[in-house]
């Protein structure tokens, strides 16, 4: 069963709030050991691509593989979506109903603690 448009649309959407939100987060460092060959490598190849240091290089091939893992699994979490059965039609009705029915669960839980 193919994507449609509207639903890759969304899924950009999505995983660009995803990745937004787990990059919000307060710097820390990290300090790893690397033979020498690998540090001239990645030196080089910052150097190469622009990068100001070694950290902002390293920081983006990071960025770029959590990215990659996100949108894998958003990918399996539609297609399971696609896969759990029939489709239904998604109405502003159907949304405002879903959205009331997730206030009061929450307003319920809050009572409940």
């Amino acid at each position: 069963m193919g994507l449609t448009k509207r639903t890759i649309v969304l899924k950009k959407a999505l995983l660009h709030y995803i990745v937004k939100l787990t990059n919000e987060v307060t710097m820390s460092s990290v300090s790893i050991s690397l033979p020498d060959s690998l540090r001239v490598f990645i030196e080089r190849r910052a150097e190469e691509q622009g990068y100001r240091t070694i950290s902002d290089y390293l920081r983006e091939l990071i960025l770029k593989e959590q990215k990659r893992e996100s949108e894998a699994r958003l990918e399996n979490l539609l297609l399971d979506g696609l896969n759990s059965g029939d489709a239904i039609e998604v109405t502003t009705e159907y949304i405002g109903t879903k959205l009331q029915r997730l206030v009061e669960e929450h307003a319920n839980q809050g009572k409940s603690q």
